[in-house]
């Protein structure tokens, strides 16, 4: 079985055309694409995880359709890309607020994202113990700011005020955040 396959994947745009690509990636293998910009790399990365619509073709993940199950298919494949976006399979209890920073460590806690079990045992007499389910930290790389304002995910610049203190700003939208 292939991990991807793709088949005559057609997508126009006014001024560009991804026409016809075939590609076959076997199971177990990694894949970069690299190219010229305007090329296409980015709109055959959004046509595989259906961020786009096609327009003619087939694209298929590890035998399934990439249109049958979205959550399923983008759970079995792994995608770096240069902005990070919020897929469409999470919810909103998914997307939590940051509620703990550690820049020493370089970790955060975010709301119903990373949960433990803990076993605790009882500290005085009379008092239960048993297994809790706390929040656990993560790594900050992996925790995209969304900008309150515009609601969109971006990254975090800075602004030098006229008193001399920085700010934190949306760098879509420029409002602070």
């Amino acid at each position: 079985m292939n991990a991807l396959e793709i088949r005559d994947l057609t997508k126009h745009y006014t001024g560009f055309s991804l026409n016809h690509l075939n590609l076959t990636l076997p199971w177990g293998c990694i894949m970069g694409l690299v190219g010229e910009n305007g090329a296409g790399k980015s709109t055959t990365i959004k046509l595989i995880l259906n961020t786009i619509s096609r327009d003619g073709g087939t694209v298929t993940i590890l035998g399934h359709d990439n249109r049958k199950n979205l959550c399923l298919s983008k759970e079995e494949i792994g995608v770096v890309l240069d902005e990070v976006g919020i897929s469409a399979c999470l919810t909103a209890r998914q997307v939590g607020k940051i509620m703990q920073v550690s820049p020493k460590e370089g970790k955060v806690i975010v709301e119903n994202a990373n949960f433990v079990q803990k076993h605790v045992k009882p500290r005085r007499m009379g008092e239960p113990g048993g297994i809790i389910k706390a929040e656990s930290a993560i790594y900050a790389c992996k925790v995209q700011v969304v900008c309150p304002r515009c609601g969109k995910p971006t990254r975090v610049g800075h602004k030098v005020l006229q008193d001399g203190t920085k700010e934190r700003i949306c760098k879509k939208c420029g409002e602070s955040l």
